[in-house]
């Protein structure tokens, strides 16, 4: 399944001989999805949201989700470097808030990067208690599996904290920029080559799907 990114991205060369660049902080997407040989009802809901007739239509990004489900501008901040997973980013400010909602009966994991052994972040699962997470040996990372769709809301406690990361499944003991996942999207009509028309109707399906709004807005 192709997936394309469509960062901003501007140039501009001086009278002399500089090249000035400016990139957008996020990228949106674009996910073109195809099936053979199908009836209409693979296709049923997204006509529906090609035809305006559903409220909102989010996608749940699997493969995003398994890297970093925030998106990476909201990851690191501006602060002091941090030693993540290799590299040097820039610390979150002290009450950084990150939201993400989670599926019910999926394995999910919180981590993020401190020098200090010290409390790190904590994070709410819902209206559940708020759990509080140590960084050891430059980590601190907690999972949980949710009893049903829910939202999880991560605080950062300190400075020098950065490469914040939800993941589904299990900590890795690395970090991945994200591009935030789920995230709404729009559909554009589903493309259609006709197959069979006699008996059962069969055709071969092709669809598009553009990631709107702001990412990681919930």
């Amino acid at each position: 399944m192709p997936v394309q990114t469509g960062r901003g991205f501007s140039e501009f060369v001086s009278s002399g001989g500089v090249r000035y660049v400016q990139q957008g902080r996020t990228a949106p997407r674009t996910w073109t999805v195809g099936r053979q040989w199908q009836g209409p009802e693979w296709v049923r809901l997204l006509s529906l949201a090609a035809h305006g007739m559903l409220t909102d239509c989010w996608l749940y990004d699997v493969a995003a989700a398994r890297e970093n489900m925030i998106p990476a501008a909201l990851s690191h901040g501006t602060g002091a470097p941090v030693p993540v997973g290799g590299v040097d980013l820039g610390s979150l400010a002290v009450g950084h808030v990150a939201r993400v909602p989670l599926l019910a009966g999926r394995t999910y994991s919180v981590s993020a990067w401190c020098v200090d052994e010290v409390p790190i972040f904590t994070y709410q699962l819902g209206g559940e208690a708020i759990v509080t997470v140590q960084a050891v040996a430059g980590c601190g990372s907690a999972s949980f599996t949710p009893m049903k769709d829910t939202t999880v809301t991560v605080t950062v406690l300190r400075d020098g904290v950065s490469g914040l990361r939800i993941n589904e499944g299990s900590f890795d003991g690395t970090f991945h920029p994200g591009f935030g996942t789920p995230c709404r999207v729009a559909v554009q009509d589903p493309a259609r080559t006709l197959q069979m028309v006699t008996g059962e109707v069969r055709s071969d399906y092709e669809v598009t799907l553009y990631e709107v709004g702001k990412t990681g807005a919930f």
